[in-house]
């Protein structure tokens, strides 16, 4: 019995004690998952556990339900009929996985806005789940089917709206083949931005994913960082650190002065200069000169650079 009206939705379910051997929430759950099956037009399954995989306090929920699949029901066929699954369970979010004689559903609350009770066991897991059905629904996959696996996540430690996800590939799959379809992982993972970076080997990829684009974030500068370096900060880039150009790496990359000081100039054009020792015919090119050589002046005097 409740002295309120019953959730109609696991993510409106939160965990509920257990009475005994009496669990209220497992028959609730029980009698939705019976009605997403109907209405997927599957044979109603047993639900053998169900963990609530938020915090009770929190304003929305995530399941994770395990179920007993009957009268031939295949993964393949509660995968094909998630939608209405989902649609009828009223959940934002909804993903299956295989376990041995059925499958596990988890389903509720969206993850990125999850109050999750167990951060460190469940955060992963979620996020591994969620690319493992991008990486479908974009048609990523190398040979058998096989998906990327993730490995690791964390977040930009200067930018920690950033995801960064790092995924081995299967045999058959190429970094140039994840990188095509960007657009389409961008709208199944709801990231507005995707960035793919090359990974330590060739069997692995680094993504960087952001539910808002980065770019036009403000963010803080980084002083003590540009006052201790000797390169030239010109921006500040996704990662939250700031981009540098090193004059002393790249010098044909930047050349800076003001006008008439001769940056259009080549290193080939010959200039007259003071018959020298360097210079016994009175010609130099730019390239040949060094600080200390003497050139002429505008008004036509010996001046040394």
């Amino acid at each position: 019995w409740s002295k309120a009206p019953i959730p109609n939705s696991p993510q409106l379910l939160g965990p509920v004690p257990r009475s005994g051997a009496n669990n209220a929430a497992e028959w609730v759950l029980g009698g939705l998952i019976n009605d997403a099956f109907d209405h997927g037009r599957l044979s109603r399954p047993e639900i053998t556990d169900a963990v609530c995989l938020t915090e009770p306090d929190a304003r929305a929920h995530l399941w994770r339900i395990t179920v007993r699949l009957h009268d031939g029901v295949t993964l393949g066929d509660v995968r094909g009929a998630a939608q209405r699954i989902r649609q009828s369970l009223g959940v934002e979010w909804l993903r299956v996985t295989p376990v041995p004689d059925g499958a596990m559903l988890f389903c509720g609350v969206r993850p990125e806005v999850a109050k999750l009770a167990s951060e460190r066991r469940d955060r992963q897991v979620l996020i591994a789940l969620d690319w493992e059905q991008a990486f479908l629904d974009a048609g990523v996959s190398g040979q058998n089917g096989l998906l990327p696996q993730l490995v690791a996540s964390s977040k930009l430690p200067a930018n920690e709206q950033v995801q960064v996800l790092d995924f081995t590939l299967p045999p058959g799959l190429s970094a140039t083949q994840v990188s095509a379809a960007i657009p389409k992982l961008s709208t199944a993972t709801n990231n507005t931005f995707v960035e793919l970076r090359p990974g330590p080997n060739a069997q692995t990829v680094r993504l960087l994913a952001s539910v808002d684009d980065p770019l036009p974030t403000k963010v803080s500068f980084d002083f003590d960082y540009i006052d201790a370096s000797t390169k030239i900060p010109f921006a500040t880039g996704v990662e939250g650190t700031p981009l540098e150009f090193d004059h002393l790496e790249s010098p044909h990359v930047l050349l800076a002065g003001t006008t008439g000081s001769g940056k259009l100039e080549a290193l080939t054009n010959r200039l007259p200069v003071p018959v020298s020792d360097r210079f016994p015919d009175g010609w130099a090119t730019i390239g040949e000169l060094e600080v200390g050589d003497l050139v002429f002046a505008a008004d036509g005097t010996a001046t040394p650079i």
